[in-house]
């Protein structure tokens, strides 16, 4: 990834093509209309969610280029999108248009909770900052660089949240300047939060860390009083199957396995004793519990 960031691939943005089904038919009490174009289309995009560990290598190597990473949101970024597809909407509850009630709307810009939604803001906000003289990367289509000389403007997004950096902090405010003058920004300087990590930014480096979101999680699953452990998982015993075991709350045990796979973000070291521990999700017993526990 890093080599993108020095040698910035070129980027061809095709256009969408056009849906060619019929159109389908809708009455007033439905919601959205449904055709084959409709759902193929909305699920044939990269999502605009930044790769799981994008952010985190990006963090890396603002901080070997001892650069400062701003953040900046997009208020009701959904309703930028411009949509490709026809959808029709019923009219909304207390304005029906009462000379021709069976009619439905059809909508020009995108809404949130539709399903093209996510890619019409993508595509939007991916057009503007190509226009602007950034590139896409080409393995993770959330990053976009712009190089000056040798400065450098790092641009991450996720969803509406976006975070930024360069080497040269004019080409940040430029970009900052960029961004409202297109869309309804809220600046939130420094980066100190994101994606439930919390973020220290100082000369010696960037440290990241989710003791706010590992306390949430000891308490919502009632191990706050536990005592605490070297290592989470006891050394030389093995985790099966355990067929002869006391079976447990499934749906508990797999809460517990999500929660400590997402820890793994600033905990990496992590990853092998829940992933280990993922395996016995359909019938999990008392032993498998215990040492789902141990983690945390």
């Amino acid at each position: 990834m890093f080599d993108e960031y020095f040698n910035p691939p070129t980027i061809v943005v095709s256009p969408v093509q056009e849906a060619a089904a019929p159109r389908a038919e809708v009455s007033a009490d439905s919601h959205v209309s449904i055709s084959i174009s409709h759902d193929a289309s909305a699920t044939r995009i990269p999502s605009s969610q930044a790769q799981e560990h994008s952010p985190i290598i990006s963090q890396a190597n603002v901080a070997y280029k001892n650069m400062t990473i701003y953040q900046m949101d997009v208020k009701t970024a959904f309703l930028n999108g411009k949509l490709k597809e026809e959808v029709y909407v019923s009219q909304p509850e207390g304005f029906v248009d009462q000379d021709n009630p069976s009619h439905v709307y059809k909508l020009k810009n995108a809404l949130y909770g539709l399903k093209q939604a996510s890619r019409a803001w993508y595509d939007m906000l991916s057009s503007f900052l190509i226009s602007q003289q950034l590139s896409k990367g080409a393995v993770d289509l959330t990053l976009f660089t712009r190089h000056a000389g040798n400065d450098l403007l790092l641009v991450q997004i996720y969803v509406d949240d976006i975070i930024f950096a360069s080497t040269n902090t004019a080409m940040c405010d430029e970009f900052a300047n960029q961004m409202t003058n297109k869309f309804k920004m809220l600046m939130m300087g420094q980066m100190l939060f994101f994606l439930g990590l919390q973020i220290s930014q100082s000369p010696r480096g960037i440290f990241i860390n989710q003791s706010k979101y590992a306390y949430e999680i000891v308490k919502k699953y009632g191990l706050s009083s536990t005592d605490s452990v070297d290592t989470p998982m006891i050394e030389n015993k093995k985790l099966d199957e355990d067929l002869q075991g006391r079976p447990v709350d499934a749906t508990l045990y797999r809460g517990m396995i999500g929660s400590s796979m997402y820890l793994t973000a600033s905990r990496p070291g992590l990853s092998y004793d829940a992933c280990l521990c993922a395996r016995y999700q359909a019938k999990p017993t008392e032993k498998h519990l215990q040492a789902i526990k141990r983690i945390f």
